[in-house]
């Protein structure tokens, strides 16, 4: 046994390193694939990122013209900014100590 594992040691073109030879020109080959499609899908990762804006980017906060009183219930506001005054939507805060409606408009580019 430990004849052949020195004949098998001591021969350059041994199985063993032949396999690694194999192995190692694999590896070598399957790396500029995976990197190359790696590359690609972090391409199309910021390009994709770069397109997606938040809505409310392009939203303007003004006063609501028809709100009257105190407003406590977005859901109410809401309505009415969407309904009476063709907002994207309403909400209620509080502003100068002052519970008021507020509507968002598409800000005019």
């Amino acid at each position: 046994m430990a004849a052949i594992l020195s004949a098998i040691n001591t021969q350059p073109n041994s199985i063993v390193h032949h396999t690694l030879r194999e192995n190692q020109t694999m590896a070598a080959n399957k790396a500029p694939k995976y990197g190359f499609f790696l590359a690609i899908f972090c391409i199309l990762v910021l390009l994709v990122s770069s397109e997606v804006k938040p809505k409310e980017d392009n939203l303007c906060e003004r006063a609501s013209k028809t709100w009257s009183g105190g407003c406590k219930i977005t859901s109410h506001c809401d309505n009415q900014c969407k309904t009476w005054e063709q907002a994207e939507h309403g909400a209620c805060h509080v502003r100068n100590s002052k519970h008021m409606c507020f509507c968002y408009f598409n800000c005019k580019k």
